[in-house]
């Protein structure tokens, strides 16, 4: 099958990033699959991925210089990036007795995930 495209999927190491991966690969994408947890990465790859079609790339989108790392290793491998997909969720849960912690409240978790979201966007806008 010919290559589509090559693909960043953040959040693939479970779930719908997981699945996304999983359906670009089987398309004939090549993918750079991130996630904070490599072994799972490995096991995404593992299923639909000819060795040379998937990059599994241990990654945490809150730091600035792990996002560059992941978009250095995938352009390394294959110079270019067509498609990026953001599909992790960054969440922080407490029992409801822990109390009324600032850093829990809906406002401060919202700006949490605005910032995760937006470094793999911003890293890819502002390198290549």
């Amino acid at each position: 099958m010919a290559t589509t495209g090559v693909a960043v999927v953040t959040g693939a190491g479970s779930g719908l990033g997981r699945s996304i991966a999983r359906s670009l690969l089987a398309s004939g994408w090549q993918v750079g699959a991130a996630g904070r947890r490599e072994d799972a990465l490995h096991e995404t790859l593992a299923a639909t991925a000819p060795a040379q079609s998937g990059l599994a790339v241990a990654t945490d989108v809150t730091v600035p210089e792990s996002v560059a790392g992941l978009f250095d290793a995938v352009h390394h491998r294959w110079g270019r990036i067509d498609l990026l997909v953001k599909a992790f969720l960054c969440a922080q849960h407490a029992a409801a007795d822990e109390g009324p912690d600032p850093a829990l409240r809906p406002d401060h978790q919202q700006r949490l995930d605005i910032r995760a979201c937006a470094a793999p966007a911003q890293h890819r806008l502002h390198r290549h």
